[in-house]
Order: C-alpha cells, then sequence, then structure tokens
C-alpha cells in the first residue's frame, strides 16, 4: 500500500515544490485591512516561534471570513510549513485546522485538488509515523472527497490511502482516535465505488470491537456503526454473510438495550431493512436461535424483526407458510405477546388493504386456533387486553377477516372475563350483526355491559335497538327471545345508575321489544318490570318528600333520589310512545293495557308531585279520539291557540322556550305519522274489558288535577289541551256525573279564588286564566242535552260573574254566550238582566263592539228571550245600540285622519295563490280603521231592526217613541243622515207592514200596459208612480226600505135598475155623463193622487209639497237605476260539500250529491227555488238557468237576501270553472266537511277572493238515512282577518240550531268582508240608507228642474 502511495506522491516531504506551486500560481493580491496585513505577515515569519505562529493561525483561522476567497490559498502556503512531522503536535494541530477551514471555503475545482494531494501525503505520512492528528486529516479528506470530481489518478491514490487507514486501524484498534472512526465511516459510505468491498469486511471487523452495550460516552460512535450496518444492508447485500449476520444481530441485542431513542430508530431502520433483504431468513434463524438460548435480551429485536419480516413477506409475495412457521416457533417459545402483536399486524395489513390474501385471515386459519390457545393460556395482562380491544376493532371493519364464529369468539371473550373495551365488543356485534345466530352472545354482552360505572350502556342499547328493528335479525325474530333479552335488562339496571341519555336508548329498545311480543309477554314486561321499576322509584320520591318535610333539608341523601327519576321520565315516556303505536295494532289488546298502565302511572306521580310524568301521560291521554264512526285512533292537538296565547305557552309568541311545554309542540315520543291511524278493534265502554278502554278514568284524573293541582304546568296544560278533548262529545257523554264534577270545578275557579297551590308564571294573569276557563265551559256546554237544566244555568250563571270581573273576558264570555243563545236560551233569559248591565259598562271597549253586537244579533234568534224582558231592558238595548253607533262614527272619524290606517288586502294577486290561516285568538287587538268603524257601524243598525222586527205590535207601539227620539238625535250626527232616515222609515212603516217588498202579481200590471195617462210624484224620501188606463191604475211607491205596488179599480155605484117604457127622449140638461166616463175620471193620476190624500187625511199644503216628477230621460234612469237598488242585505256565500278523504279541489268540485245528513242540512239553510221560475229582480247571486243548474238554494228575511251557490246543486260537467266562478269569487263559503282527515286545508280552492270559511263537521256519520246530534263549527280566516266571530274557537251545536247558527255567522262574516274588500258608499253604510240617498237626489234633481229650494 506503501509503495502505492510513492508513486502518486513522489516525495513525503511536505515542503516539496508542489505546496510552493499553490502560492507561485496565484497573482499577488494586496490586503487593504493593515491588521489582516499584519496576520498575513506574522503567519509566514519563519523567524517567529512554533508557539507564536500558530496563536496567529488560531486568529487567522476566526477571521478567515475577513480575508477575501481568493487571497485564502495564500494564506495556506504561508502555514503549510506547519504541518511537518518535527513540528510540535500542538501546533502542527492548528494547522491542520486552518487547512480544514480553507478546503471549507475552496470553491475552485483545482485547488481542491491540490488540497487533495496535501491531504493525502499527510495522511500517509501519519499513518507510518502514528501521528495522532488522523482525525483532522480524515475530516480534510472527507472535505476533499465531497463534491469534487476526481481522475482515474486520484480515484486510485484516494481509496489506497483510506484502505490504508482502514487496515492500519484493524491492526490495532485502541491506536484509532475513537473520534476517527465517525468520520472514517462517513467516508466510507460516500466513497462508494473508492472502496473495495474486503475494506468494507475489514472496517466491519474493526467495529466489532466496538460491540458493547453504549453508554453516554459512546452514543454518537454507535449511532454512526448503525448507520454503516444500515449502509451494508441497503447498499452491499452480498457483503451479508453468516458471520456477518451473525454479528449484526448480536450488535442488534446490544442496541435494543440502549436508552438512547436515536439508537433504536435507527436499529429498527435496520431490520426493516434486513427483512426486506435476500438473508432474512438467516437473520431470522440466528435470531431465533439466540432467542432459545437466552443469551441476552432478545424480546425487543425479535418483536421488531418478526413484524417486519410478516410486513416484507406479505408486500413481496411472501408464503402463508412463511407466516404460519413463524407464529408456530413463537407460540412453542411462548413468545405469547410477540405472537399476539404479529397476528394484530396480520389483520391491520389487511384492515388497510395490503397485498395479503383474504385466505390468510379466513375461518380456517391457524391464527383463530393460536388466539383461542394464547388468550386462554395467558393471563392477566395489558397485551391481552390491548390485543383483544385492537382485534375486535379491526374485525368490526374489515369483512375480509373472517373468524371461524362471531358467536364463540364473543362468548370467549365474555367467558374469560377480559378487561376489554366494550365499545369494540358491542362494535363487533353490530358490524358483523348477519354472522349471529345465538342469542346467547347477545345475553353474554349484555351481561358484561351493564355494569355500574360501564360508559358504554348507550352503545349497548343503541346496538340491541337497531337489531329490533331489522325484521330479519335471526335471534331476535322469536319473541319468546325478545322478552328474555329485555326481561334481563330490567333485571339489570334495577342494581345500576343509568345517565340520562342510557335511559333514552334503553326505553327506545323498550318500545320496539313492546312491538314484537305477544300480548302475554306483552302485558307481563309492563306488569312486572316497567310499571314496577317506576311504581318503586317514585314510591322512593315520595318517602324521600316525607322526610325531608319532617327533618328538614339536612336528612337529604348524598345521591338524591331525582337522579333516578331520569329513569322514570324514561320509561313513561316509552309507555306512551306504546300507547301511541297501539292504535295500528290491530287486534286492539294492547291499547286498553297501556291505557290502565298510564292511569295507575298517573295516580302514583300525582300523590309523589312528579310532574313530568304527569305532563308525559296527560300528553297521551288528551289524544283521543273517537271519530265520527265510533273507530278510535290519536290526534295532534288543535284549537288551543287563543287559549295557550291566554296562558303564555303559545309559541309563536314565546321568547324563552325552554318551557315544560308550549302549544304547539313536536315531541319525540309523539310519533306523528302513527297519528290519525283508525283502529275499530279499540272500544269506548266502562269497566274492565278486553280491548275496551274506560275514558272515565282519564276524565276523573284531569277533574282532580285541575281541582288541586300541584304545579302551574300541568295546571295550564289541561286547561288548554282538554277543551278541544272534551269537544268530542263522543268520549264522555256516557259520564255525566264526571262532566258535571268538571263543570263545577272550572265555575267555582271562574268565580272564586284560585287553589293556594295555583302559582301563575310567566305572562300569564288572572284575566287570561279566565278566559281559559270560559273557552273550557263552551265545550262542557255541549253535554248540556245529557244533564239537567240546572247545568246550563250553573254555566252561564259563572260567565256573567266571569263578565263583571275582567275586561279581557267579555269577548269569549260573549262568544259563549251567542251559542247558548241557540242551545240554552232559558238559561241566558234567566241571566240576561245582569248581562245587559255588564254590557252596558264595558261597550266602550272597541275590540268587544263586535261580540256585543254578535250577541245582540243572536238574541233576536231566540224570540220568546226578547218576549220576556221588560220594557227598559228593551231600552237598555236600544240605548247600547245607539251609542255603538255614535262611537262608530266616531271612530270612523278618528281612522279618517289616522296616519296609519291599514292598507287593504290586494284582491288582484294570482288565482292559485295559498293564502296563509290567521290563527290569533279572537282577544288579540286588531286595527279598527274606517272599513272597521263602518262595520261596526252597519252592524249597529242590524241590531236595531232585527230587535224591532222581533217584538210584537204592543211593544211596538210602546217603544216606538223611544226608537224614534234616539234615531232623530242620531239624524245630527254627521255621516248618518240617510241610514237614519231610512231606519225612520223602517219603524215608521213596521207599524203596519212587516214585509218590505210588496207587489201586485205580474199578471196584473200587464193590463196596464199601454197605459193612456201616468204621472209621478216625489215627497221627502217617497217617490210616487201612478199608472191607469180606463178604470184601472196601478201604483207604485218607493220608500227607502220597501217598495209597494198595488192596483186601484174604484167600484160603480149600486142604483135601482132604469126601464124605458115608453119610447120619449129625456131632456137634454137631464142628462149626466156615462158611467164609463166617470169611473175612467177618478183613476186619473192627478184625480186618484187628491182622492188618496183626502182620504188619508194629509193636508193641503203637505200635497202641495209633493213635486211632480217630469218625464225627463234623465230621472228616468235614475228612476230605473232605484228600481236595481236593493231594498235588503244582499249576500252570496257558497256551500261545498267534502266527502270521505277528500283533499283537493277537483274532487270536491265534481261532487253531485252529499249524504242524506248533509241534504238535511241544505233544507235546513234555506229554500229551493227554480232559476226557471225566479222573479225579475229577485237575487240568486249571478246564477243562471241550465248553466248553473235547475234549482238554487235562497234565504230571505225583512232586511238580507242570501243565495247560496251550492256546488251539489250545480250540473255535472267536466269543465269545473263554471262552478269554480261562483264559489271562488265568494269572500265566505260553507264546506260541510264528512272528509274524516284531521286538518282542513284552507286554500283547498284557491281563490283571491274567498277570506273566511265555515267548516262543519258532524259528529257521526252514518251511511243510512240518520242525522248527528252534534256538529262542530269553525270558522277560518285568511292572514290579516280578525277573530271577532263567535266560532273563531270551535263551537258545537245540536242540530236543531246548526242551520240558523251558521247563518248566523254566515251574513256577519259576509258583512265584514264586504265592508273590508269592497267599494263602500260614501254616504251610507246599509242597503236602505243607499236608497234613501239615491230618493233624496232624484228630488233635489225635480226641485232644481223646477227653480225650487230642494230643502224646502
Amino acid at each position: 500500500m506503501r509503495s502505492v502511495i510513492h508513486t502518486f506522491t513522489g516525495s513525503s516531504n511536505p515542503d516539496s515544490t508542489k505546496y510552493k506551486g499553490l502560492e507561485d500560481e496565484r497573482s499577488p493580491i494586496e490586503i487593504n485591512d493593515p491588521f489582516l496585513a499584519q496576520l498575513y505577515k506574522k503567519l509566514g515569519d519563519k523567524t517567529c516561534g512554533y508557539h507564536e505562529r500558530a496563536q496567529t493561525a488560531v486568529e487567522v483561522r476566526q477571521r478567515l471570513d475577513e480575508f477575501q476567497a481568493d487571497f485564502i490559498p495564500s494564506l495556506w502556503s504561508s502555514a503549510n510549513d506547519l504541518v511537518a512531522l518535527e513540528v510540535p503536535q500542538s501546533t502542527r494541530r492548528v494547522a491542520l485546522e486552518l487547512l480544514l477551514e480553507c478546503v471549507n471555503r475552496c470553491e475552485d475545482e483545482s485547488l481542491r485538488y491540490n488540497y487533495l494531494r496535501t491531504t493525502l501525503d499527510l495522511l500517509k505520512s501519519s499513518l507510518e509515523e502514528g501521528e495522532s492528528s488522523i482525525d483532522l486529516l480524515l475530516a480534510c479528506l472527507k472535505e476533499c472527497l465531497c463534491g469534487t470530481t476526481l481522475s482515474d489518478e486520484e480515484s486510485t491514490l484516494s481509496a489506497c490511502v483510506i484502505e490504508e487507514v482502514i487496515s492500519e486501524a484493524l491492526r490495532d484498534p485502541k491506536k484509532m482516535p475513537t473520534v476517527s472512526i465517525p468520520i472514517l465511516i462517513d467516508i466510507v459510505m460516500h466513497a462508494k465505488t473508492l472502496v473495495r468491498e474486503s475494506s468494507m469486511l475489514e472496517l466491519m471487523n474493526f467495529l466489532s470491537f466496538f460491540l458493547a452495550v453504549p453508554d453516554a460516552n459512546n452514543a454518537e460512535l454507535h449511532l454512526c456503526i448503525l448507520d454503516y450496518m444500515l449502509y451494508l444492508v441497503r447498499q452491499h447485500e452480498t457483503l451479508l454473510s453468516p458471520k456477518v449476520i451473525h454479528q449484526l444481530v448480536v450488535f442488534s441485542e446490544r442496541m435494543s438495550q440502549s436508552n438512547d431513542a436515536r439508537h433504536v430508530a435507527k436499529l429498527s431502520c435496520m431490520l426493516r431493512a434486513l427483512a426486506g433483504s435476500a438473508p432474512k431468513k438467516e437473520f431470522l434463524n440466528q435470531l431465533l436461535q439466540l432467542t432459545t438460548e437466552k443469551k441476552g435480551s432478545w424480546d425487543f429485536v425479535l418483536e421488531r424483526y418478526a413484524t417486519y419480516f410478516v410486513e416484507s413477506s406479505n408486500g413481496n409475495g411472501g408464503s402463508k407458510d412463511e407466516i404460519e412457521i413463524l407464529l408456530n416457533k413463537l407460540y412453542c417459545m411462548k413468545k405469547d405477546k410477540i405472537t399476539l402483536k404479529i397476528i394484530e399486524q396480520l389483520c391491520e395489513n389487511s384492515s388497510g388493504n395490503q397485498t395479503l390474501e383474504s385466505e390468510e385471515i379466513s375461518a380456517d386459519s391457524l391464527i383463530w386456533a393460536l388466539i383461542r390457545s394464547i388468550l386462554t393460556r395467558l393471563g392477566d395482562s395489558c397485551t391481552k387486553t390491548q390485543f383483544t380491544n385492537t382485534l375486535l376493532n379491526l374485525l368490526a371493519n374489515n369483512d375480509s377477516i373472517t373468524p371461524p364464529s362471531v358467536d364463540k369468539l364473543i362468548q370467549l371473550i365474555c367467558e374469560l372475563q377480559l378487561q376489554v373495551d366494550f365499545s369494540g365488543l358491542i362494535g363487533l356485534a353490530s358490524s358483523r350483526r348477519q354472522e349471529l345466530r345465538d342469542i346467547a352472545t347477545l345475553t353474554m354482552i349484555t351481561d358484561r355491559v351493564l355494569v355500574p360505572d360501564a360508559p358504554q350502556h348507550c352503545q349497548l342499547f343503541e346496538l340491541l335497538t337497531s337489531l329490533m328493528q331489522e325484521t330479519e335479525f335471526g335471534p331476535l325474530s322469536n319473541e319468546k327471545h325478545v322478552f328474555a333479552l329485555i326481561t334481563n335488562i330490567f333485571m339489570r339496571i334495577r342494581t345500576i345508575e343509568l345517565s340520562e341519555i342510557a335511559c333514552s336508548f334503553c326505553a327506545e329498545l323498550t318500545y320496539l321489544c313492546l312491538q314484537r311480543l305477544s300480548t302475554k309477554h306483552f302485558s307481563s314486561l309492563i306488569h312486572d318490570q316497567i310499571l314496577l321499576d317506576i311504581k318503586a322509584i317514585l314510591a322512593k320520591k315520595k318517602r324521600r318528600k316525607s322526610i325531608v318535610n319532617t327533618i328538614g333539608t339536612f336528612g337529604r341523601s348524598k345521591q338524591p333520589i331525582d337522579q333516578k327519576l331520569f329513569k322514570v321520565d324514561a320509561l313513561v315516556e316509552c309507555l306512551v310512545k306504546g300507547f301511541i303505536w297501539s292504535a295500528t295494532e290491530v287486534t286492539g289488546y294492547k291499547t286498553p293495557i297501556l291505557f290502565d298502565t298510564l292511569y295507575s302511572v298517573y295516580n302514583v306521580a300525582e300523590k309523589c308531585a312528579h310532574e313530568n310524568t304527569l305532563l308525559t301521560i296527560a300528553r297521551a291521554m288528551v289524544r283521543i279520539r273517537c271519530d265520527s264512526t265510533g273507530f278510535f285512533y290519536f290526534t295532534n292537538p288543535k284549537d288551543a291557540v287563543g287559549i295557550s296565547s291566554a296562558l303564555g305557552r303559545f309559541k309563536d309568541d314565546l321568547q324563552n322556550k325552554d318551557l315544560k311545554w308550549f302549544f304547539p309542540e313536536k315531541l319525540a315520543y309523539i310519533d306523528e305519522s302513527l297519528l290519525y291511524v283508525r283502529n275499530k278493534n279499540v272500544l269506548f265502554a266502562a269497566g274492565e274489558k278486553p280491548r275496551c278502554i274506560d275514558m272515565a278514568k282519564w276524565l276523573s284524573l284531569a277533574v282532580n288535577t285541575i281541582k288541586a293541582p300541584m304545579a302551574w304546568d300541568i295546571y295550564s296544560y289541561l286547561l288548554t289541551h282538554l277543551c278541544s278533548q272534551l269537544a268530542e262529545v263522543a268520549l264522555f257523554q256516557d259520564h255525566p256525573g264526571l262532566i258535571n264534577d268538571l263543570k263545577t270545578v272550572i265555575c267555582q275557579h271562574l268565580t272564586s279564588k284560585l287553589p293556594s297551590t295555583v302559582e301563575l308564571e310567566g305572562s300569564a294573569s288572572r284575566c287570561n286564566l279566565q278566559a281559559a276557563f270560559v273557552r273550557n265551559l263552551s265545550s262542557v256546554l255541549a253535554y248540556h242535552p245529557y244533564e239537567p237544566k240546572e247545568f246550563a244555568d250553573e254555566i252561564v250563571s259563572a260567565i256573567v260573574i266571569g263578565v263583571a270581573s275582567w275586561e279581557k273576558t267579555l269577548i269569549p264570555v260573549l262568544h259563549i254566550l251567542c251559542v247558548s243563545c241557540y242551545e240554552v236560551p232559558l238559561s241566558v233569559q234567566k241571566n240576561l238582566s245582569p248581562m245587559l248591565l255588564q254590557i252596558q259598562k264595558r261597550m266602550t271597549n272597541c275590540y268587544a263592539i263586535p261580540s256585543i253586537l254578535e250577541f245582540f244579533i243572536a238574541l233576536k234568534n231566540s224570540p220568546t228571550v226578547i218576549m220576556n224582558l221588560t220594557v227598559e231592558e228593551i231600552k237598555r238595548v236600544f240605548a247600547i245600540v245607539f251609542k255603538l253607533i255614535e262611537y262608530s262614527v266616531d271612530l270612523t272619524l278618528r281612522s279618517k285622519v289616522s296616519a296609519n290606517e291599514a292598507p287593504k288586502p290586494k284582491t288582484s294577486q294570482p288565482q292559485n295563490q295559498e293564502y296563509e290561516v290567521e290563527i290569533s285568538s279572537s282577544t288579540e287587538t286588531f286595527f279598527v280603521g274606517e272599513a272597521m268603524a263602518e262595520f261596526f257601524e252597519y252592524q249597529s243598525f242590524m241590531v236595531l231592526t232585527f230587535w224591532y222586527l222581533c217584538l210584537n205590535s204592543t211593544r211596538k207601539k210602546e217603544l216606538f217613541p223611544f226608537v224614534m227620539g234616539g234615531l232623530q238625535k242620531l239624524q245630527d250626527v254627521e255621516g248618518l243622515k240617510y241610514d237614519v232616515l231610512a231606519h225612520v222609515d223602517f219603524i215608521t212603516r213596521s207599524q203596519f207592514i212587516s214585509q218590505g217588498d210588496w207587489n201586485i202579481d205580474e199578471s196584473e200590471s200587464e193590463v196596464i200596459e199601454g197605459h193612456t195617462d201616468s204621472a209621478r210624484w216625489i215627497h221627502n224620501t217617497t217617490l210616487i208612480s201612478i199608472k191607469s188606463r180606463r178604470k184601472r191604475a196601478v201604483i207604485t211607491v218607493w220608500k227607502p226600505t220597501c217598495t209597494l205596488s198595488f192596483a186601484f179599480e174604484p167600484l160603480a155605484k149600486v142604483e135601482q135598475q132604469e126601464y124605458k117604457l115608453f119610447d120619449f127622449e129625456k131632456p137634454k140638461d137631464s142628462a149626466t155623463a156615462t158611467d164609463d166616463l166617470e169611473l175612467s175620471d177618478c183613476t186619473r193620476p192627478k184625480v186618484l193622487l187628491t182622492q188618496l190624500c183626502y182620504l188619508l187625511g194629509i193636508p193641503e199644503v203637505e200635497q202641495d209639497r209633493m213635486l211632480r216628477v217630469p218625464d225627463d230621460p234623465i230621472l228616468n234612469r235614475s228612476i230605473s237605476t232605484l228600481d236595481r237598488v236593493p231594498n235588503k242585505e244582499l249576500q252570496k256565500t257558497g256551500i261545498i260539500y267534502i266527502g270521505p278523504n277528500q283533499n283537493t279541489e277537483e274532487q270536491i268540485l265534481n261532487n253531485t250529491k252529499g249524504t242524506y245528513q248533509y241534504n238535511w242540512f241544505l233544507s235546513q239553510m234555506g229554500y229551493f227555488i227554480k232559476l226557471s221560475e225566479r222573479r225579475k229582480l229577485f237575487y240568486i247571486g249571478g246564477l243562471e238557468d241550465v248553466i248553473d243548474g235547475e234549482y238554487a238554494l235562497v234565504w230571505s228575511d225583512e232586511a238580507t237576501q242570501i243565495a247560496f251557490h251550492t256546488v251539489t246543486l250545480f250540473p255535472e260537467t267536466s269543465d269545473l270553472s263554471s262552478k269554480k266562478k261562483h264559489v271562488g269569487n265568494n269572500f265566505v263559503n260553507i264546506f260541510y266537511d264528512e272528509s274524516g282527515l284531521p286538518d282542513f286545508n284552507f286554500n283547498i280552492i284557491k281563490s283571491q277572493f274567498t277570506f273566511i270559511s265555515i267548516v262543519i263537521t258532524p259528529h257521526t256519520t252514518h251511511d243510512s238515512p240518520k242525522i248527528s246530534d252534534r256538529y262542530t263549527v269553525k270558522l277560518y280566516r285568511r292572514t290579516g282577518t280578525p277573530g271577532l266571530f263567535s266560532c273563531a274557537h270551535f263551537k258545537i251545536l245540536t242540530k236543531h240550531h246548526l242551520a240558523r247558527y251558521v247563518r248566523h255567522i254566515s251574513q256577519i262574516a259576509n258583512a265584514l268582508a264586504q265592508k273590508i274588500h269592497e267599494q263602500h258608499s260614501l254616504y251610507a253604510c246599509s242597503a236602505w240608507g243607499i236608497r234613501c240617498k239615491h230618493l233624496n237626489t232624484i228630488r233635489e234633481r225635480v226641485a232644481r228642474s223646477q227653480g225650487i229650494n230642494s230643502k224646502h
């Protein structure tokens, strides 16, 4: 080796001419910095001592960056003599350090070659002399070789030097400084092809000298050795002979004991590389051999290498046999932890979609036998638990891993009582549910999980719930298995504390089980498990409450029983949910069981004051309904906006919805998809009978709770929702005693103080509560046919007291009184006097005016009530009316100057647009604008008209002065002139004419066709027309409230018959006019008028004031128009039949007939006429003969005429537009609803004109000719229409009074709609007032034409 070096270098003298060549070849460069120039000069000054020059070299090295890069070679040339062997060792090392820095900063390729040669020469000399600076020289060599492209000569030289260094180190390892070894290793690894493989082996042998366990002093050295071994494994696999492999195995064992994480990480990299190399099996065999001999600590290396070995086998086409052999050896060596680790790895690789074939972990794989044996053999350990948890998770998430039996695996884990994560166990059962065959598996999982403090209770219940929801899941397809499982669960949860959410999950599971069980097991589960648990917990709550009340708060336990009430709440919700579901169970046996169970629980909960349970059960009970055919079903509460709003629980009004209940509400345990499902097998009957529920039980509970409520929430809830349930009279009609008790309780609360236990909450006030009482009495009143007369008397009496108590109760009180006028008139009569007094006191409340007026109109439909009033009481009514008329005018004037006039709804909106329904309660305030004030005025005049018409002739005479006096006072009020004059005319003519139309037959009028003489006169508001021909005349009188026509024919004087016996002529002066001439003179218009005035005693002065109406075209048109101005209020209203299950516009418009009781209803609403026979100007609401059928339904009285657009009377046609043009253009439509659907669709007929729909629902429907005894009437309003009507909150009417009440509502609703949505006269609010204005206009025109002052 030395000869080779000499061949390339030529001399060993460091002062040879080639080093001087570095200096000779550079160009002179000046140093501007004097200090640096001084350093340079001092560094090369050989006259200075070595010590001084060494110090200068250190300072130059430190300031090397301050010199120009091109000057650095000159610096080295000045100091290169300091590396000579004879120079002191310390000085020589300083010079070599300067050389290393110069090499680092050299970027010139040619200069790096020179540095390389210098370094090689110095390294050769140091090896020969055994000099100790070899570490610096090796560092310089490393820097020279890095990034330098060597020639062949230089490569050979460098290789020789490196190999010489390795040889010298192997000969005497102790002479090689430890610090040099990492540098040498680095040079060898980066020199690549420069070093022969033989030298690499020599280096390996040299490094084996350092195979001791590393410590802090040699940690870096061992890290470098690991790098070199990894280099050999990766780059020189052919060098890995068995001997080298042995060295690697031994060194790996030593490194595994290091505390340095870097060693472990590097060792892992080497083991992974070995596992992927050709000699991997050799390494594994030697490793297993040494492990068996137990010479050292091998577990770490064995675990890591075995893991990498399996990984490499999977990734590089390794065979299944290799892995199984390894697993067998490890199992035989009792390396159970490592074996489990590898099995876990195999499963993870399979789960990660590696190239592992599925059959390697198939059902017949050796792995499963090993798992079973190891888990059985291995004692309690973290490894065992960790492996089991991992295996469970992998099995749950990877279908390619197939155990022989999921059941047996789970059962093994449960039998061994492994402390596994139950989440994995549950996850496995969930993901492999299709492989589960044994119910015992679910039972064992349940037993393992349902233990105290286990956090997986919810997961277990979720698993079992999902399995129950799968109808094809085998183990739970047998209802006996279901019963056994749920019974076992209940036995276990009695001994543990479940969280609130776990209780909810358990309840959901129980609900599903209840659906699967037979009636026998169903009853057993409820009574022996659920009911038992609920009563036990509530009993403890009651005892605890009693103890606390006795000994004070210090007697409370640390763990209050309230924590267990979560379970009670969940189980009660489960029962309620099952109760709702039971309606879909066709046999009908389960519903009564659940009904009686909830009744029992409610009783217990009330005694221990557990309000949550009471509310939950009440939510189910108030949903019970009986449809019109008698079938049982559940509904969603409705018709509770008014009461819930009054009690501060209407959802839209709430800011804070964190309340125990509000309306409307959606509840998780009320499945709305199961509502409205009819069950014909569930019967309503008293007593303990199969398939029968006794509603008396529920009603008794509700009455007791209302009578002595324990808290506000349950009290207010029952008051809100019991009202609509009571409207289903069929539910409770067989329990009059309980209904009477409820009536008594409500009346007591209405008229007396509330129970001390009731504390009003939120926005609820006593007056609001009074309104709620009144609305409930509205439903209770429907039971009056089943109760004695005192029943209704007490209700009406209590209501009257309510009127006197609170202002806000006035409106709901008046609404129930409106219905009472029809249903119980005698009770109203008994209490009418105090009512009138209260109304008189409160009539200035503008929001109550519509209700007051409706009540007065309802009273006129009960003539017996009015007839029994005294004259003074009737005067009080008329006084109220006069005051309301005056007040309405005042409201009109105020609204005209108000800037807040509400805009009218647009009626020119799209034809098929859908509109929202107004749900505001009748007690809510509304905008009183000009249109609303005119409606008040109109209704007040209607009350005046109706009441006066109801009086008999004697009372009319007695009251005539009072009424006329009141009208005369109103005549001076602005805006009332024509309406007052018209009603003066009405009051006057009512003394002798009750009919507004008094016309001769059309056949009689034909007699005077082609008349020879006619004349017309007008006086004040009376227009008279006389047409005569010969001895016959027709007199027509137009008044504001009527049109009268009659024929006049004077009778000839009866004289003695004269005979002519002799043929002589009589003297001319004795001759008289013929009888014919005399009679015709009597029928001439002027003569006839004079005669009538004479006969009626009209003085000549008044006769002179009668203005003759000239035959003028303009005046003729005005009079012709007057004939078209009705002397009645004209209304058109639709009547629409909705058949069973009909819910579309097309279906209901296609109806051409209805049921028997619908036809009965039509017959009660009016009378039928033939369209072809209608009289001229007779109002029929636009109907046409043939096109709209043969018959029409109409109704009229003295003041109103209604044409009903009855869809079933229209002819059958495919073009429904002809029907819709009538009902779609009505403001008000009446729907007779026999659909049986839960909710009425306001937009079932889309129209921009319909503002109000009156819906009539019979309580019973029959195929046979039978009429329902009761009907519910409810008014639906388009958004923006106030709830002024008594049936804005539903009302119940008996059949005898239905038609009258519906007409009553439709007339008021039409009047409101007309005033709000139609153009109205500026001078009058009534049809009579408009006629009066028209007559006055004619009189003024006639007066002007004759030059007469119209005021006179």
